[in-house]
């Protein structure tokens, strides 16, 4: 079994074997430009410390079209917030908005805590 990527053809999901082990693989994705072979191995090389790469909001491209300010919740992406915890941010139909005031797009979302606290 293999993993084999695609999705968008300027921002593809690909992926790299980890281990002699067919289904131990990492994905990637973004601009073909970010993923250098160099930056590849570096991620292979963190994922086999236990470490997890991941990109902040402006890293990965996910933010304010207008200010390029991080957005309240980032659609279809995993948040690590302040406590350590991850969560999937659904897929919705409206504009979260933006964290900069100053922004027309900014909107003083509460993001909800977790269940059962």
């Amino acid at each position: 079994k293999k993993f084999q990527g695609g999705g968008n053809k300027d921002y593809p999901f690909q992926s790299f074997k980890l281990s002699e082990n067919p289904e131990t693989y990492v994905v990637v994705w973004g601009i073909w430009s970010i993923w250098s072979q160099s930056n590849i191995n570096n991620a292979i090389e963190l994922f086999k410390q236990n470490l997890h790469p991941w990109f902040c909001q402006k890293c990965g491209n996910r933010t304010c079209d207008k200010c390029q300010e991080p957005i309240n919740m980032p659609m279809g992406s995993d948040v690590i917030y302040e406590d350590g915890d991850i969560r999937h941010v659904m897929v919705i139909g409206i504009n979260p908005g933006c964290i900069n005031p100053k922004c027309t797009n900014f909107k003083n979302i509460v993001i909800p805590a977790k269940a059962g606290i």
